[in-house]
């Protein structure tokens, strides 16, 4: 076998991995029933045990408040699982630690002081539901402040599962009175739980510091002030437990440059470590860094020219020893693998050979049983989970999807696009065309639907919202540009929003409205904006700016004061640095007076992340200057998924009416097997 930097030095452009995706498919559909995408999924958060006996996920069995812990027996898939039901709280994840414990996040409701929020908690139980834990929680006497902290919803999480004792992972919590780190080495038989260190109110460890040979804790960061007033970031390396912290300066950086320069893990060494870092180039790729020289390798261990190769897949070996890198993720239009290790590698192309057009991701690779679950999906098609048995000969044996009950050939077309901003950059997109459209057919209304964040991006694949295909299947053709301000495509890209709010940033959602109708795609009498969260913000914006493409805007929960957001960040010196400074530009509720289409707001009252209040002021200052805009407040909802059916129902029922009454396109949006 040869060494592992020279199975792979540059990953292949992702183009013809796509082709396939973006084929149209010429059939008509009737819109997607709203019922379709409210009510919860059907199977999610799927894992397998370790020894491969058992599968577990959160399923919508019959009669239940929400989705129920399941544990099925993978001997045995067609028989009834055993269910877990909760009636107080609603699970949203679950996985095995160890193969007789599962680890389960739940949500609750949450009101502090009159505020309305949410808080999640975590739990571990056997496979038979017959016992709950709550790990780490305090015992014996605490104080009142304390116990009332960890009530509301601790901060707990998995630290790290690299420990060379496979029966044993590193948990981390905020200590409930300092709200320190505190990390504990969690014993997956058991249950029982040990705090093996603590941070402090300067330093915190780092998950990739934890050795794979030892189970020590290496690398550990601060945030410190130099002398004119900017912050950086500073790693600090040991060579064990026993050594002294010496500072790592080539993998330090200021905040504000905003540079990837993050440790991932340990390679087959312990004196190496896998770094992702773009400190000198527009996308991200991976080095090996040496711990005793301090020095980057000179070429990339991983790196594609197009997108990030932004992440590592780390792995033991069979024998139990550290195998370290297996593979990679580049985050492309689409999410994908790659490996490069023997037995994922052929198993992966095996699987995207028999799903030709999506995207197959694999995880709970259980390389000593040789069974792995992969999950499938594309734009189309709500992920289907597999269980994969590649013994002798491979069987795939299908345990369920998050929406079976919608058809992928009713579905819109999707493709990755560029189009050309005013001032020449290039904006990417993902454009989605109607059932049975194709080019050459009629223009269609069309919705411009930016994303959230605005430090995120769009991926080419099932849209968890069920926004993009609920539109699409209504008629529409939806553009979601991948604005000036989008991280995760290139330094260039992403550095170009700072300060570009409702400015450059909005102009460039404009010119991928306007590049629609010369392309001939686009109705020009008939394109709306609708986006959420900073989308939202979005929205609002185009409100305000006269004379623009839009007949009318949709915002759910978003942003309208950029004073009252730098406001939120005010207290958080860091936060201030990272991103508040580059919240500057047009802000829409001191411009209501330039507003001149329709505009429907909507936002959850429990939203604290992009607080309800930015709506309420909106739209009260939209009132007094005698604007058309209406509003409505969706009762317990929080910010972000997962979402509850009734507040999907009331959130999809307002998209509907909204874009297809007479304040937007004119009436009902229609099919166009109804045209």
């Amino acid at each position: 076998m040869l060494p592992f930097v020279s199975r792979i030095r540059r990953l292949p452009s992702l183009c013809m991995a796509f082709s396939l995706a973006f084929a149209q498919v010429p059939s008509l559909a009737a819109p997607i029933p709203i019922e379709d995408l409210a009510r919860f999924e059907q199977l999610t958060s799927v894992s397998l045990s370790p020894d491969g006996k058992h599968v577990a996920g959160l399923y919508a069995a019959p009669n239940q408040k929400w989705p129920v812990l399941s544990i099925w027996k993978t001997e045995a898939l067609a028989e009834s699982p055993v269910w877990i039901p909760s009636k107080n709280m609603r699970p949203v994840s679950v996985r095995f630690i160890g193969n007789e414990r599962l680890l389960f996040v739940t949500e609750q409701e949450l009101t502090v002081d009159t505020v309305k929020g949410f808080t999640r908690k975590l739990y571990i139980t056997d496979l038979k539901g017959s016992s709950f834990e709550e790990p780490l929680r305090t015992g014996g006497s605490t104080d009142d402040a304390a116990r009332r902290v960890e009530n509301l919803g601790i901060n707990v999480g998995i630290f790290s599962e690299r420990l060379p004792d496979e029966n044993f992972i590193l948990v981390e919590r905020a200590n409930p009175s300092q709200g320190t780190q505190e990390i504990w080495k969690l014993d997956t038989r058991t249950g029982k739980a040990e705090r093996i260190a603590e941070g402090n109110e300067e330093f915190e460890f780092m998950p990739a510091g934890v050795s794979p040979f030892t189970g020590e804790l290496l690398l550990r960061q601060k945030v410190e002030t130099d002398s004119s007033g900017a912050s950086w970031v500073r790693r600090y390396y040991r060579k064990d437990a026993r050594s002294s912290w010496a500072s790592l300066d080539a993998l330090s950086f200021a905040v504000k440059s905003r540079r990837t320069l993050e440790p991932l893990g340990f390679d087959r060494e312990q004196g190496k470590l896998l770094v992702a870092t773009n400190k000198e180039s527009n996308f991200t790729k991976v080095l090996l860094f040496d711990l005793q020289t301090k020095k980057f390798d000179p070429e990339p261990l991983f790196q594609n020219d197009r997108y990030d190769t932004d992440n590592v897949i780390l792995a033991r070996a069979v024998n139990g020893t550290w195998q370290g890198p297996v593979g990679v993720t580049v985050s492309g239009p689409a999410i994908e693998q790659a490996f490069v290790d023997d037995f994922r590698a052929p198993l992966h192309a095996m699987l995207k050979k028999q799903y030709p057009g999506t995207t197959v991701t694999l995880s709970s690779v259980r390389e000593a049983v040789k069974m792995a679950i992969a999950t499938v999906e594309g734009p189309a098609r709500a992920p289907d989970y597999y269980l994969v048995n590649a013994g002798s000969t491979v069987s795939i044996s299908k345990l369920g999807g998050q929406r079976p009950w919608l058809n992928p050939a009713n579905m819109g077309a999707t493709r990755w696009v560029n189009y050309q901003a005013r001032d020449g950059l290039t904006i990417p997109a993902i454009l989605t065309t109607p059932p049975g459209w194709s080019q050459g057919n009629a223009p269609v209304p069309t919705v411009v639907m930016p994303h959230g964040g605005p430090w995120a991006r769009d991926f080419v694949e099932w849209d968890p919202s069920g926004w993009t295909q609920f539109l699409a299947s209504r008629g529409y053709a939806v553009l979601q540009p991948q604005y000036r301000g989008s991280d995760g495509l290139g330094m260039q890209l992403w550095l170009a929003g700072d300060e570009n709010w409702g400015l450059k940033m909005q102009d460039d959602k404009d010119d991928g409205a306007r590049w629609l109708v010369q392309q001939g795609i686009a109705d020009a009498k008939r394109i709306a904006i609708f986006g959420y969260s900073y989308g939202g913000f979005a929205a609002i914006a185009a409100s305000v700016r006269p004379k623009g493409p839009y007949v009318c805007a949709l915002a759910g929960a978003g942003v309208s004061s950029l004073k009252l957001i730098q406001n939120e960040w005010g207290e958080s010196r860091l936060q201030r640095q990272v991103q508040g400074w580059t919240v500057k530009g047009m802000s829409p509720v001191d411009n209501v007076d330039k507003s001149d289409i329709p505009i429907m707001l909507y936002h959850g009252e429990r939203d604290r992340q992009a607080d309800t209040e930015h709506s309420r002021i909106f739209y009260r200052a939209m009132k007094r200057a005698g604007k058309d805009v209406e509003y409505v407040e969706i009762k317990e909802m929080w910010h972000t998924l997962p979402w509850r059916p009734e507040w999907h129902r009331q959130t999809l029922g307002i998209i509907e009416s909204w874009l297809g009454g007479p304040k937007c396109f004119g009436g009902p949006g229609k099919t166009l097997a109804q045209n």
